[in-house]
């Protein structure tokens, strides 16, 4: 190959990483649940009488022993099954219509008193956020945007075959020499 066409498809193989990375970043944000969805659940869940994991003076725990602290939600949220619905799940990730959090947030029928029960129903907006949380897969960090070095470590990327490079010629249109 001349160095003409290696610099050809240097420019070509490079502009189109970097152009993947910038549209996979600009896609929906990714939320962080220690930044983002954390402090809503400790404002407004885990307060005095509520979701602390406080012992009650006639015994058991506050809020259906549920525990909405730092620390100690996330874990809660996901892999426990509420106590008011046996065996329904609180979180079902990328499904925030399934999850009785939202459901409970949103005062939906059938799932219980509205929460958070000591205070004002969390703005809709706010119970949006928990639900693109949940949709994006209720993960414990948001993911970070790939570079451009991630998508070159990727083994498609590394197998480069003569006849992928034809069809990469096709795509963007490269004159075959």
């Amino acid at each position: 190959m001349s160095s003409k066409n290696a610099t050809r498809w240097g420019l070509l193989l490079g502009g189109s990483l970097a152009g993947w990375t910038q549209m996979a970043a600009a896609q929906d944000p990714a939320i962080d649940y220690e930044t983002q969805i954390q402090p809503i659940l400790t404002a407004s869940c885990a307060v005095s009488g509520c979701h602390t994991g406080e012992t009650l003076a006639f015994g058991g725990f506050s809020g259906a022993g549920l525990i909405l602290f730092a620390g100690q939600s996330y874990e809660q949220l996901l892999g426990v099954a509420s106590t008011f619905d046996k065996g329904r799940p609180l979180v079902v990730p990328g499904n925030s219509g399934e999850s009785l959090l939202v459901q409970k947030l949103r005062g939906a029928e059938n799932v219980g008193p509205q929460m958070p029960l000591s205070g004002d129903p969390l703005p809709p907006d706010t119970i949006q956020l928990i639900m693109d949380w949940i949709d994006q897969g209720a993960l414990s960090e948001a993911p970070q945007a790939p570079t451009a070095v991630d998508v070159l470590s990727w083994g498609g990327i590394k197998r480069l075959t003569r006849d992928s490079v034809q069809v990469i010629r096709r795509i963007f249109r490269v004159p075959l020499e």
